[in-house]
């Protein structure tokens, strides 16, 4: 019964991974233009990366200003924040890789806004995030309801990993997807 279970999860992997080499990216930039967007009540994968390659001194600034964040608000203060764990690429274009089943405005706001459901995990920008030094923001956003229906498994984690894998992203999780181990 488990052999079977990965088989169809290999099957199920397989067929996102064709389905994700033809998903059309929208793409803004962050925030200024999501805000007047429609509403955003179906299944997507975004990615939010710097307008600009950061180089490795750049990484180590913004590195440092999270976990100085993260130190300000951790689980020992009376103000605690979730923020992403942070990882270690050396140089990037990517700052976080998620998805959204339900409500990606309410999502991304919970990304931007430090006092906006502090314990769920993210970004939480207006807590460390400078414009002036770190540069601005864009986004791009794929609608996937389309390619995850109809799987048993959880399809937009599959292709949330999918994506971290390929892009490195500097802050963030691998979700819990078989093929994230």
């Amino acid at each position: 019964m488990e052999m079977e279970y990965f088989k169809e999860v290999k099957s199920a992997i397989d067929d996102l991974e064709k389905k994700a080499k033809s998903m059309d990216f929208e793409e803004m930039y962050f925030f200024s233009e999501v805000i007047d967007k429609k509403e955003f009540k179906e299944s997507y994968i975004y990615v939010i990366y710097f307008e600009n390659q950061k180089n490795e001194e750049e990484m180590k600034n913004i590195k440092e200003a999270i976990e100085c964040a993260k130190n300000k608000y951790s689980r020992e203060s009376n103000d605690y924040i979730a923020f992403p764990k942070v990882n270690s690429p050396k140089e990037s274009k990517v700052l976080y890789v998620g998805k959204s089943s339900k409500d990606l405005k309410t999502r991304l706001d919970e990304h931007l806004c430090k006092d906006f459901h502090k314990t769920t995990y993210g970004l939480h920008l207006s807590a460390w995030w400078k414009d002036e030094d770190f540069g601005k923001l864009k986004i791009k956003i794929c609608n996937v309801s389309e390619i995850t229906k109809g799987f048993k498994i959880n399809a937009l984690t599959l292709l949330e990993d999918a994506f971290s894998y390929e892009y490195k992203p500097l802050l963030g999780r691998r979700g819990d997807s078989p093929k994230a181990s």
